[in-house]
């Protein structure tokens, strides 16, 4: 089933999730208190794609515990670690995780908390949603710059029905330290070798061709397409289903065209490994899978392993735990997918190790 509006991801993945988690919530939720003013003050910060999964969680826990206040502040994934490192915040928000001798040497915990879905978007008028089809090489000679037009004859082939023009394909990016650029990298530098040896893997590019736009914000980046035709760019999938822009379909690892669906999300995962000691690092762009979308990031948060505030520690790891054990429909309500439950229990596990009590850390 194909994304089609943005409430399709919550609507197909609620249907499965809603009446198990919400008994279960409904049964957890202590009674209401009156509200009493805040003596743990808890702040994250970081990248913006897992933003909303921290934001919705935040919210439901400091309505069962109002002696919490918790805030988020978007900036990067760059930045989030380093604010983390500075003291500025507790808990930094990330789709790209830092591996386990990186973690070591900065003192640093990361675990997964939902999964994050990406895709190319264009403008091309006459062509709608669903229809444009594309494969590695395609998309590489796109942000190459070796496929300059919408007519370019490796495309006609993919798409022998569509009206291409004969058009500039005008390619516009981000470039500022952000999870996007480094998926988007990641995932070319896995299928085309002459990407991997021009530009390579990172959260900032020197790219071949295209533009910045505005601020350079993925807000920007979506009005620009949106208002520009024969434009293209690569971003969230969960902000072109709010801009209602076109989705395209991509050729995966196993030579399937398809389509970003929640199967298809939670099918990237599959193969991973999840293990404490490699800081539960995984890159998930182009896994094999006849379902699997190539485009598909891990939502991290890291924290301190010797805080300034134990107890802010202490309340951060029940919060997380406390988000994995009943957030799924919360998760889903981010627009974003939930990790599966064999994952959601190790990584539970994991946070118990971390001397988070089994009556809660507050």
């Amino acid at each position: 089933m194909d994304f089609c509006c943005k409430n399709s991801l919550k609507y197909i993945v609620l249907s499965a999730l809603v009446f198990p988690v919400a008994a279960s919530m409904a049964a957890e939720l202590p009674s209401k208190s009156q509200p009493s003013q805040p003596s743990i003050i808890i702040k994250g910060g970081g990248s913006q794609p897992i933003s909303p999964l921290y934001v919705v969680w935040s919210k439901s826990y400091e309505a069962r515990y109002r002696d919490v206040s918790m805030s988020y502040k978007i900036s990067n994934v760059v930045k989030g670690i380093e604010d983390l490192e500075a003291n500025k915040i507790d808990y930094a928000g990330s789709e790209i995780p830092l591996k386990a001798d990186e973690l070591k040497r900065k003192g640093l915990f990361q675990f997964p908390t939902a999964l994050i879905s990406f895709t190319p978007v264009a403008n091309i008028p006459g062509v709608h949603s669903g229809q444009l089809r594309l494969d590695d090489a395609a998309l590489a000679g796109i942000f190459l710059g070796t496929i300059k037009k919408w007519n370019d004859p490796r495309l006609v082939e993919l798409n022998p029905k569509l009206p291409l023009p004969d058009a500039e394909i005008n390619t516009v990016h981000r470039n500022s330290g952000n999870t996007i650029t480094y998926v988007l990298s990641s995932y070319l530098s896995k299928v085309s070798p002459e990407w991997a040896t021009k530009v390579g893997v990172g959260s900032t590019l020197n790219w071949p061709v295209g533009q910045e736009v505005g601020k350079g914000t993925n807000e920007d980046m979506m009005a620009y397409i949106k208002a520009t035709p024969y434009s293209m760019g690569f971003t969230m999938l969960s902000l072109v289903l709010k801009n209602n822009l076109n989705l395209i379909k991509m050729k995966n690892r196993d030579g399937k065209f398809v389509s970003a669906t929640p199967e298809g999300v939670m099918a990237a995962s599959s193969n991973a490994k999840w293990n404490v000691e490699d800081g539960f690092y995984n890159i998930l762009t182009d896994q094999p899978g006849a379902e699997t979308w190539p485009f598909v990031m891990t939502g991290y948060a890291t924290m301190k392993l010797q805080p300034a505030n134990p107890q802010v520690n202490k309340t951060l790891l029940h919060f997380f735990d406390s988000g994995l054990k009943r957030g799924q429909i919360e998760v889903v309500s981010a627009d974003l997918i939930p990790l599966p439950d064999s994952v959601a229990t190790i990584i539970r596990a994991a946070l118990k190790e971390q001397h988070i009590g089994s009556q809660g850390g507050k």
